[in-house]
C-alpha cells in the first residue's frame, strides 16, 4: 500500500491507520502471523524491500489509488513467487492487465462488508500458506514452461565482432574522402543459429535460377517503387571466395548510394548500405518543422534518417532472409541491424525532429523461419525491429503504438505484394 498521500482522502495518517487498525489486526487474528508493511521506496532499502517480497509466506497488495510503488512491487513478487493476494477499496477501477487476477475489496464505513472482506482475506492467507506451490502468477506460469533460449552464443558473439569490425573499416575508409559529408552506413547480417550446418546448397556453380529469383521479388514494384529500387541495391551477384557478393554504387554531385551484400553457403548473409543524406538542421530549418533551438549546433551536424527508410528498409532485409531460408531452413537465426554514424543521428516525425544520444544503433533479434512464411507474423516482427529504432530516438510507448498506425497501412501495401 502507499505510504505518503495518493489523494486528497488518502492522506499519509490514512494509509498508516488503514494498516495498523484495520489489516494488521485483522490478518493477526490467525495464528503464528507476523504482518509488516513493506518499507517506502527509496534506493537505500531496496535490496531489503525485494529480500522481504522474495522470502514472505504471502505478500498482501492494496492497489487502491494505482500507487506505482505498490505495482512495482506486485511486479517483482509475481516474477519471483507464488502466493500474492490482490486488494483495493471498492470502486477501483483496476487496470486489464490485473483485473484477470482475483481483488478482495473492502469499504470504508461498511463494518459488515468488511467482516466479510477480513474473513476472506484470511482464507486467502491460509491458502497460500497451505498450497505455496499453487499458482496464482501469469508469469511465473509462462516463464518456467518456456525453454530459455541462448539468443547471442559464443560462436555468433565473435562473429559478430567480426562484422562489426568490418563495418567500422569500411565507413571509416569511406569517409575518409568525404569529411564534410552526412553519410550513415546500415549494416544487415542474418545468422543462422546452427552456423557449422550447412544450410545452403550453394557451391562454385552459380545458380542463376536462385539469383533470378531474388532479383525478381525485388523487382516486382509498389507504392513509391521502393521494392524496386531495392532491387538495385542486391543486383550482379557473382559467386567469389565461396559466397555470393553483390555491390552496387551510385555516384552524383549531391547524391550517393553504395551497398555490399555477401551470402555465404551456411546461411550467413552479412551486408551493408551507405548513404549520404542531409543535416538534421538542413531539414528542421524548414517552416513546417520544429526542433529544440539550444540543440542547434548539434543538428547541424547531425546525419538525417528518414523515419520512413528504417521500416522500408526493415522488410527488405526480412524479405531477403525468407527468400534465402525458404524450403532451406526451418530453425532460428539471429537477425542484426547496426546504423552506424560519425555524430549523433535525427530524425522527424509528426513534424518535429528528434535528435538521438548516439551516433551508433544496434538491434538483434532472434527470429523463427517459420514466421517470415505468415503474414500476421511478419508483420508482428517487423514491428518489434521497427520498435527498437523508435526507441532508439527515446519516443514515449505512447508516441510508438500511434507511429505504429501511421505505418501500417503503407507498410501492409509492401507485405500484400510478398504474399500475394
Amino acid at each position: 500500500m502507499p505510504f505518503s498521500k495518493s489523494n486528497g482522502l488518502h492522506t499519509e495518517e490514512y494509509w498508516t491507520k488503514h494498516f495498523e487498525n484495520f489489516l494488521k489486526p485483522g490478518i493477526e487474528e490467525l495464528s503464528n502471523i507476523e504482518v509488516h508493511r513493506s518499507a517506502e521506496l527509496r534506493s537505500d532499502i531496496i535490496k531489503e524491500i525485494i529480500k522481504d517480497l522474495y522470502l514472505s509466506d504471502f505478500v498482501v497488495a492494496d492497489l487502491t489509488d494505482h500507487n506505482p510503488n505498490v505495482f512495482w512491487e506486485l511486479g517483482v513478487r509475481q516474477s519471483l513467487n507464488y502466493g500474492t493476494i490482490t486488494i483495493a477499496e471498492g470502486g477501483t477501477d483496476l487496470p486489464f492487465d490485473i483485473s484477470t487476477k482475483s481483488t478482495l475489496f473492502y469499504y470504508p464505513g461498511d463494518s459488515k462488508k468488511n467482516e466479510k472482506f477480513l474473513q476472506n482475506l484470511r482464507e486467502a492467507i491460509k491458502d497460500c500458506i497451505m498450497n505455496p506451490d499453487k499458482s496464482d502468477s501469469t508469469v511465473i506460469d509462462v516463464t518456467t514452461k518456456l525453454k530459455r533460449v541462448e539468443l547471442i552464443p559464443d560462436e555468433y558473439e565473435s562473429l559478430k565482432r567480426e562484422i562489426y569490425q568490418k563495418q567500422d573499416n569500411k565507413f571509416e575508409e569511406f569517409l575518409e574522402p568525404n569529411v564534410h559529408g552526412f553519410y550513415i552506413l546500415i549494416g544487415f547480417a542474418s545468422i543462422p543459429q546452427n552456423n557449422n550446418e550447412k544450410i545452403l546448397d550453394m557451391d562454385d556453380t552459380v545458380d542463376e535460377n536462385f539469383v533470378t529469383s531474388i532479383h525478381r521479388y525485388f523487382s516486382i514494384g509498389s507504392p513509391s517503387g521502393r521494392l524496386k529500387a531495392f532491387f538495385k541495391y542486391i543486383r550482379d551477384f557473382k559467386f567469389i571466395n565461396g559466397a555470393f557478393k553483390s555491390e552496387y554504387e551510385y555516384i552524383l554531385e549531391n547524391a550517393y548510394n553504395s551497398s555490399e551484400f555477401d551470402i555465404f553457403s551456411n546461411g550467413n548473409v552479412i551486408g551493408n548500405i551507405i548513404f549520404r543524406t542531409r543535416s538534421g538542421y538542413e531539414i528542421g530549418k524548414s517552416p513546417r518543422y520544429e526542433f529544440d533551438d539550444s540543440k542547434e549546433l548539434e543538428y547541424k551536424s547531425s546525419p538525417f534518417i528518414h523515419h520512413k527508410s528504417f521500416p522500408y528498409l526493415t522488410v527488405m532485409f526480412l524479405l531477403l532472409a525468407k527468400l534465402l531460408y525458404k524450403d532451406r531452413y526451418s530453425g532460428n537465426f539471429n537477425f542484426n541491424l547496426r546504423i552506424l554514424s560519425s555524430y549523433k543521428i535525427s530524425t522527424i516525425i509528426y513534424d518535429y525532429l528528434k535528435l538521438s544520444n548516439d551516433s551508433e544503433l544496434e538491434i538483434n533479434k532472434l527470429i523463427n523461419v517459420s514466421d517470415l512464411d505468415q503474414k500476421d507474423k511478419f508483420l508482428k516482427t517487423l514491428f518489434d525491429v521497427v520498435k527498437d529504432f523508435w526507441r532508439f530516438f527515446r519516443y514515449s510507448l505512447q508516441d510508438i503504438k500511434r507511429f505504429i498506425e501511421i505505418f501500417k497501412e503503407p507498410i501492409e501495401s509492401y507485405i500484400d505484394l510478398i504474399f500475394r
